[in-house]
């Protein structure tokens, strides 16, 4: 994430709007700096095809998976990294 942070300086960014956050479900997400940030803090419950609303009607593409193999995932968005997402 600190490479990102020097990409688009998040932390300087004054906007920032929160997209979703659902309680049960442990999940927040949210927009800043032009990037989207989903987190799933359940301890348990894996969360798929769970549809996010954006400001933008550009394509969307993963930058950043904690769900990938390198960090002992499962590696589930390993498709999503090679293709962009349409809104």
């Amino acid at each position: 994430m600190n490479k990102w942070e020097v990409v688009f300086d998040v932390m300087e960014s004054d906007d920032l709007y929160i997209t979703l956050k659902h309680e049960e479900d442990k999940v927040i997400v949210f927009e800043k700096a032009n990037l989207l940030f989903a987190f799933n803090f359940h301890p348990t419950k894996s969360l798929e095809n769970y549809k996010i609303g954006t400001k933008w009607s550009s394509d969307h593409m993963i930058l950043y998976d904690t769900d990938a193999q390198e960090f002992g995932g499962n590696d589930r968005l390993a498709q999503g990294k090679l293709n962009r997402f349409v809104p």
